[in-house]
């Protein structure tokens, strides 16, 4: 993905990832998928970028054609895994599924609140793998003004 000829001024781009003017060449990118070439799994923070930026693109060629397709990026996040899963898919994503660590972070729960970032919740589904029906945060996140549904 060419994330730099993007339009938009508020993009995450490839340069705000290494600093201006010190973009790699692509052949020796370790950041592009084809040249990943460690044992582990790219960071979650890696998908999240790639996947936005190829919807990003996808949208803006769609835009351009008169197409009436859109595309969102509503990544499942914030049921396990680190906290910075939620903090990379707050700067990246349209809404998460299955936020439920948000209420371990404060900070981020306000980043949410105030930008109104769609957060969907499953306690049926959190009940059987991870918190008890009557533990799950929904009442707490809608009280606080959250933009959270069930799912």
């Amino acid at each position: 993905v060419d994330d730099e000829s993007i339009p938009d001024p508020l993009t995450a781009r490839r340069s705000q990832l290494y600093g201006e003017g010190n973009i790699p060449d692509p052949k020796e990118d370790v950041l592009r998928p084809e040249a990943w070439s460690q044992a582990e799994n790219p960071p979650y923070s890696y998908y999240c970028y790639y996947i936005y930026a190829n919807l990003k693109r996808f949208n803006d060629v769609c835009q351009l054609l008169g197409r009436p397709w859109k595309l969102s990026f509503r990544p499942h996040a914030g049921e396990a895994g680190e906290v910075h899963h939620l903090a990379t898919t707050f700067l990246l994503a349209d809404g998460i599924n299955h936020g439920i660590n948000l209420w371990h972070t404060p900070t981020l729960q306000y980043l949410y609140m105030v930008t109104q970032i769609g957060v969907s919740v499953s306690p049926i589904s959190n009940n059987t793998l991870f918190l008890k029906m009557r533990d799950n945060p929904f009442p707490y996140f809608f009280r606080r003004g959250l933009n959270v549904t069930l799912s």
